[in-house]
């Protein structure tokens, strides 16, 4: 139970010391809290960008074949059916 109270203890000083040291987005004082530069954030959202628009071209590359495989096994049916009906009006 005093472990408890102890880390409860400490997060409090440590968040009291941050408000104190004028700490938060900016100021220029540094503390504990970890902060990404817009540098790394711009890179982060390229390769974002980058990823999204590869895997939607992946996506339609992959559609248009199936839709294309789709035609193909419709214009065989397609032509199998006049042949057959064709061939039963011959009869």
């Amino acid at each position: 139970m005093s472990d408890l109270k102890d880390n409860q203890s400490k997060r409090k000083t440590r968040s009291q010391n941050q408000i104190d040291d004028g700490a938060g987005p900016g100021n220029s004082k540094k503390t504990n809290t970890d902060f990404v530069s817009l540098e790394t954030v711009k890179e982060l959202l390229k390769i974002q960008e980058y990823s999204l628009k590869s895997m939607f071209e992946s996506s339609v590359r992959s559609l248009s074949k199936r839709i294309d495989e789709i035609v193909d096994t419709v214009d065989s049916i397609k032509t199998s059916l006049e042949y057959s009906q064709k061939d039963i009006k011959e009869k």
